[in-house]
């Protein structure tokens, strides 16, 4: 299998605090570990996702709303 490019947002200075996700229709363990070899920060299969799944990982990754 060959393997993802470097995601972009890597690759530039600018970029690199932002966290990246990759939301794919791929579920199984290897394309998850794909996505996250090539720089993703999270990676969210539309198989298991459900209501909260998406502000979930959001959470995860940047923190929750402030008051």
């Amino acid at each position: 299998m060959t393997p993802l490019p470097r995601l972009p947002a890597r690759n530039s200075w600018p970029l690199l605090w932002l966290p990246v996700m990759v939301v794919s229709y791929k579920d199984r363990e290897e394309d998850r570990r794909r996505g996250l070899d090539a720089g993703a920060d999270y990676y969210l299969a539309k198989a298991s996702f459900h209501d909260d799944a998406l502000l979930d990982a959001v959470v995860e990754l940047i923190g929750g709303a402030r008051a």
